[in-house]
């Protein structure tokens, strides 16, 4: 269990109460199920830098019989007036489980009473036990739990190429194996891309140096659906990093809880430098 979560033992009441819901997992067979448990928060918590109330409930997405997967994402409905705990950004406070552990990111977005939790790694997780909690402050009357991995947010409406006096390929920033969607399976390519990067040059800094022209002149190596790796630069840095990964998944969380394409672009294009669903064309002249 996580550091964090173990901190958070002394704050909880006895688990008041275990549904069983039944789902398939992120992109695996459906064997897999989901359940949740739910306890209660006695006194007041910091969680990345985010105070938990006492009293607050802890909802726990944990999941049993797991095959394995390297992306995932998270459907729950809490209702619309349940008092979601959030950070500074406005987005639900997550910790993560054994499941999910170090080597995945997580990103989180509320709408409505829906959150969604979305998740990937370059690494394929096998673990069963708890995924993540998330926190409801106040009016928590009930859960229900949905895996939406396999039901990615349409974002794309033109992926056909363009030509005239040269050869121009039309993207959505994003959307790294060109399917047409944005979502948590984009991020696993990009991370493993990184991880590749990583241990061909481990004397090199992925951070500082796996850069757009490097992976451009590597293209086949790292990104096999795209043509420039431009796509895979959501903060136009021209860097490949974990933010750029990080980047994707709160868009597609976004996204997934509600938001249209245009109001999440908006809204992390304008705070946070994430460009995703941008369009770009790349050309190619002959």
């Amino acid at each position: 269990m996580k550091k964090i979560i173990s901190t958070l033992i002394a704050s909880l009441m006895a688990v008041s109460t275990f549904t069983a819901v039944s789902v398939s997992a992120s992109n695996v067979s459906a064997i897999n199920k989901y359940t949740i448990s739910t306890s209660t928060v006695e006194n007041d918590t910091v969680v990345e830098e985010a105070t938990i109330p006492a009293g607050s409930v802890a909802i726990t997405v944990n999941i049993n019989n797991n095959l394995g997967f390297t992306a995932s994402a998270t459907k729950l409905n809490v209702g619309e007036l349940a008092d979601v705990v959030v950070d500074e950004a406005g987005r639900p406070v997550v910790t993560k489980g054994d499941v999910l552990g170090d080597d995945f990111i997580t990103a989180s977005a509320v709408k409505n009473g829906t959150v969604v939790v979305s998740s990937a790694s370059a690494k394929k997780t096998n673990t069963d036990g708890e995924m993540f909690t998330i926190y409801i402050a106040d009016n928590y009357s009930g859960v229900s739990v949905k895996d939406i991995t396999n039901e990615p947010v349409l974002i794309e409406t033109d992926t056909e190429s363009e030509k005239n006096a040269a050869e121009a390929y039309r993207y959505k920033i994003g959307n790294i194996n060109n399917d047409r969607y944005i979502d948590a399976v984009d991020a696993s390519i990009l991370l493993g891309a990184i991880e590749d990067f990583k241990n061909k040059y481990p004397d090199k800094n992925p951070a500082n140096d796996f850069t757009v022209a490097f992976a451009d002149a590597h293209i086949n190596e790292y990104f096999t659906a795209i043509r420039s790796s431009k796509v895979a630069d959501t903060n136009k840095n021209n860097l490949l990093t974990v933010t750029d990964a990080r980047n994707i998944s709160q868009f597609y969380a976004y996204v997934s809880t509600g938001y249209t394409s245009a109001e999440a672009y908006a809204e992390l294009s304008a705070e946070e430098d994430n460009y995703c669903s941008e369009v770009i064309i790349v050309t190619f002249y002959n």
